[in-house]
């Protein structure tokens, strides 16, 4: 007794009344409707990674200018301390 395949995309495999091992395909294609909310799904994400790197790139930046202005002050705090 065989098993009937349907498309190679996935397989499966049991064993047949006759002791075979039986293979059975099944299609993972996702229908034209998932196919959508994925691509909706993956466009909002893109979106979203985008405002968490340019609010990346804007704390990098405010981080850098108080590390300047720390590295000002120490030098004008180590300057006018008498040691």
């Amino acid at each position: 007794m065989a098993c009937n395949a349907a498309t190679p995309l996935g397989v499966a495999v049991a064993h047949c009344a006759t002791s075979l091992v039986c293979v059975r395909v099944f299609d993972f294609r996702p229908s034209p409707y998932q196919t959508n909310r994925f691509a909706r799904q993956a466009k909002a994400l893109q979106a979203s990674l985008m405002q968490i790197v340019d609010r990346v790139e804007v704390v990098k930046n405010e981080h850098e200018k108080l590390e300047g202005g720390n590295k000002f002050l120490q030098s004008y705090v180590l300057s006018a301390s008498p040691l």
